[in-house]
């Protein structure tokens, strides 16, 4: 009797009752082998900014601008409703822009009519967007903010304030590619 006793317990330990088999299998990478700064917990995200700080995911973005050309606009409403969203939430403030050519609060004197942003560019893909704009305070600072999505997810996200303008897809990419061992300071 104590042998079968014993089997059970191995069984019922190895998961084999209950349909609950363990799977040897481990989680696997994704397909493209990249390293995301996003991370789904339910209905909550995390990000890991880490991912960003040192540049990990950086070189996939940049494999990825290289391959598509992205529609570009300087329109308000070309940026996408999930990707304003996700900077306000990431931000914890309005993400409020001016087109290029407007005013907007660029200096220590704050007008609370006017956004906190310029726009410098913009362009979007089928899967991936990009940003460029500015913000003020003291001085003027330049960001960059690139985004990875599938349908209205996103799937991976990649910030820095960087050295100048950049005005087109071209610019960001030869940018990138001539800086990619800076690390970047994080921020919307």
């Amino acid at each position: 009797m104590r042998p079968c006793l014993a089997i059970l317990i191995l069984l019922m330990m190895s998961g084999h009752i209950y349909g609950q088999k363990k799977s040897a299998k481990q989680p696997q990478p994704a397909k493209n082998n990249t390293i995301s700064s996003i991370k789904y917990n339910g209905d909550s995200i995390s990000i890991n900014q880490m991912v960003i700080v040192k540049n990990k995911n950086l070189q996939a973005f940049v494999t990825d601008l290289k391959k598509v050309k992205l529609a570009p606009s300087s329109s308000l409403n070309y940026i996408p409703w999930f990707v304003k969203s996700f900077l306000e939430s990431f931000g914890n403030t309005n993400f409020t822009m001016a087109k290029p050519d407007q005013d907007w609060n660029c200096c220590c004197v704050q007008n609370d009519q006017l956004p906190n942003r310029q726009l410098i560019c913009q362009g979007k893909g089928q899967n991936l967007y990009f940003i460029s704009y500015l913000t003020g305070g003291f001085g003027v600072t330049v960001h960059l903010v690139l985004i990875r999505y599938n349908n209205e997810t996103i799937t991976d996200f990649w910030t820095g304030t960087i050295n100048r303008q950049l005005n087109n897809q071209n610019a960001i990419i030869e940018y990138l590619q001539n800086s990619k061992n800076v690390h970047y300071s994080l921020s919307i």
